[in-house]
């Protein structure tokens, strides 16, 4: 710095604040780099969080899946055992009579042959074969609904979430 003072005044001057000048830009620098670091970590640490937030996210919804893979196992057996039974009861069910008030009045031997094939047996007051399958087909709808009702609502109240 000895030939610092050999400038003139003005050259010393701009000397000091070029010299004052490249301080503070390396100061600047640094300050940016250590900056830019310390946001990188942050961005880095929050994608690790993500990350396992993420993996414990799907890790729940896996169990969720088992849990809801049992529990519906546990409702489709109940329903088949009951709709099970209803098949049975109905398999087991002779054919539907017609209900007396809707029979007609005692009929003559010539007006029963004259009545046509429709499948009905008026002596016996049975229903056509084909009306009694169309019953049984509706018993059969009726009751895999009612059942499918049932199972929902003992799930329901089973897991608190029904009264």
């Amino acid at each position: 710095m000895s030939f610092l003072w050999l400038l003139p005044v003005p050259y010393r001057v701009g000397v000091l604040l070029t010299f004052c000048a490249s301080l503070y830009l390396v100061g600047w620098f640094n300050g940016r780099s250590h900056t830019e670091s310390k946001w990188r970590a942050q961005v880095a640490a929050i994608a690790v969080a993500e990350a396992s937030a993420v993996q414990a996210r799907i890790a729940d919804n896996t169990k969720l899946v088992k849990q809801q893979a049992a529990d519906n196992a546990v409702i489709t057996k109940a329903h088949d055992e009951e709709l099970a039974d209803v098949r049975a009861r109905l398999a087991a069910a002779s054919r539907m009579r017609v209900p007396s008030f809707c029979r007609p009045a005692a009929a003559t031997t010539e007006a029963a042959s004259t009545s046509g094939s429709n499948g009905t047996d008026p002596a016996s007051g049975l229903l056509p074969r084909r009306v009694d399958e169309v019953f049984r087909a509706l018993v059969l709808q009726t009751e895999e609904v009612a059942s499918t009702a049932r199972s929902c609502q003992a799930f329901l109240t089973a897991n608190g979430l029904a009264p």
